[in-house]
């Protein structure tokens, strides 16, 4: 299990979400990394319908269909220090060193990845695409 550490060591980049409405076709789609860093979001618990301020992690992925048009999605995992939360995993993933208790995910911009795509719906019926899961590529 990784050491507990203050909040603020942990977040120690800065992440512009932007607007990312975007749709894809679902499945694997290979992607790069083109941001990567820490916000906070407001989310309700599903167990308790409580509102609480979560440190969420976000990784910007840009894929390109080969013309000059290019989509970006963004992957988000909440951040735990639990050893099998998917923080963590991302996080090995993408040889990201954490053990000291400081964070330094700027090394991942750049990155080539395989993205799993999921098509969702809105409460109005629109359809819109999220990043599942992401994959380092690794390169032989």
């Amino acid at each position: 299990m990784v050491k507990p550490t203050k909040s603020k060591e942990i977040l120690s980049t800065t992440f512009d979400l932007g607007f990312v409405y975007a749709n894809m076709a679902e499945g694997e789609e290979p992607g790069e990394i083109v941001e990567s860093g820490f916000s906070r979001e407001m989310r309700e618990s599903k167990k308790t319908g409580k509102r609480a301020e979560l440190d969420i992690f976000n990784v910007k992925v840009k894929f390109s269909d080969g013309k000059a048009k290019s989509t970006y999605l963004i992957h988000k995992t909440i951040v735990s220090r639990a050893e099998n939360s998917r923080f963590i995993q991302l996080l090995k993933e993408f040889d990201v060193s954490f053990e000291d208790g400081k964070i330094d995910v700027t090394g991942m911009v750049g990155e080539k990845v395989v993205a799993v795509i999921r098509n969702n719906e809105d409460e109005q019926g629109l359809t819109y695409s999220n990043i599942e899961s992401i994959k380092k590529v690794v390169v032989l």
